[in-house]
């Protein structure tokens, strides 16, 4: 089978690769090709082809002026290239399938969107998006669903929240859970990783990893950090609300770093904090999760009141979760989580995110 994988977010060092992980497991079977625009590089610089594991990828710039210029050329560069390469047998494409309009539309092959940000209505809930164009960008996004063949989401409450949300035509809703290929064994012990990064040795070291920025609770943590003082509350990534996490004794930030070094870091912590903010009716699934377990922390989560994620890693044994909004209550289940301790939780992420069984769900969907 010919496969082709859409996405915006390619990149073998990124937090989670999901469309790189997810290409070397079809690859292992399957003639895969991988496209991507990669919206983080400048206009005008050079494309990248990767070899992967078994598979190739092309990563594209971004091309045109102002956001609109750039969505429609950029998107129409993808397309060409893809028409270039095709036909395909199967098409699957991340989401916002707006980002993705010109190949999802042109490429020949069944076509399967993987659903993780509800796009725009999760954007318009953190102000990121302007309320007035929260209708017309979701008729958008409905039309080219209704192009796709079948639709994935991440969570159970996510097939729900598709279906009321959107203007869909038949298309089959599958959940397909979060994956990751593994991750190596460390080789640097928790104290010499402590050492090389300046963390403090003997503290109780919470980590909460990715882009620090408007819907990920930077303030509730920071907040929640008042009341553990016994508690090194760590942040790794970068974004507008970095100045926040600094400026206090339990407070520490380290700018985004490559892969390998964050997931040493991870594996020197004690606790990963997931955190969104009240007020959103999106059921999320926090991808950071996933490093998370696999450097086998324990989570503690503060989200939204419409997610089943708490449900999932209480049920799960990954950590235990509180509603968002309530920095005390976080700062709870941050100190509850320690003191549980955990059993082995990197062996609970091997069974549950499985890139291998997320392949065969995607090859099973018509």
């Amino acid at each position: 089978m010919k496969i082709l994988v859409l996405t915006t977010a390619y990149d073998t060092h990124c937090a989670t690769p999901l469309a790189a992980e997810l290409a070397t497991e079809l690859a292992a079977e399957h003639e895969v090709q991988v496209l991507a625009t990669d919206w983080n590089l400048a206009p005008g610089t050079p494309s990248k082809t990767i070899n992967g594991n078994g598979y190739r990828a092309v990563v594209k710039s971004p091309v045109g002026f102002g956001k609109m210029g750039k969505l429609v050329l950029s998107s129409l560069k993808l397309a060409w290239l893809a028409r270039r390469l095709g036909p395909f047998d199967k098409v699957i494409a991340f989401s916002p399938a707006i980002t993705l309009w010109a190949p999802l539309l042109i490429a020949q092959g069944a076509k399967t969107v993987y659903i993780t940000d509800f796009f725009p209505y999760h954007n318009c809930q953190l102000g990121m998006i302007p309320k007035a164009a929260e209708a017309p960008l979701a008729a958008v996004e409905s039309f080219l669903f209704r192009r796709c063949d079948t639709l994935a989401v991440m969570s159970p409450r996510g097939v729900d929240y598709l279906r009321d949300h959107y203007q869909l035509s038949g298309q089959a809703v599958k959940v397909v859970p979060l994956w990751s290929g593994g991750f190596k064994q460390q080789t640097s012990t928790r104290s010499e990783t402590r050492r090389r990064h300046r963390l403090p040795l003997g503290a109780t070291i919470a980590l909460f990893g990715g882009q620090i920025e408007r819907g990920r609770g930077i303030e509730s943590i920071v907040e929640a950090s008042k009341l553990l003082p016994d508690v090194h509350f760590l942040f790794v990534g970068s974004g507008s609300l970095q100045h926040l996490v600094t400026g206090s004794p339990n407070l520490q930030h380290i700018a985004a770093v490559p892969r390998e070094d964050y997931l040493a870091i991870a594996s020197a912590c004690d606790v990963g904090i997931v955190a969104t903010v009240a007020g959103v009716d999106v059921p999320t699934f926090p991808s950071k999760t996933i490093d998370y377990a696999y450097s086998d922390l324990a989570i503690a989560a503060a989200v939204e009141e419409s997610s089943d994620y708490p449900a999932f890693i209480e049920e799960q044994g990954l950590g235990n979760a509180v509603v968002a909004g309530d920095s005390a209550a976080l700062a709870q289940v941050i100190a509850d989580t320690v003191k549980q301790g955990h059993t082995d939780i990197r062996a609970i992420a091997s069974r549950v995110f499985s890139a291998r069984r997320a392949a065969r769900q995607f090859l099973g969907l018509a």
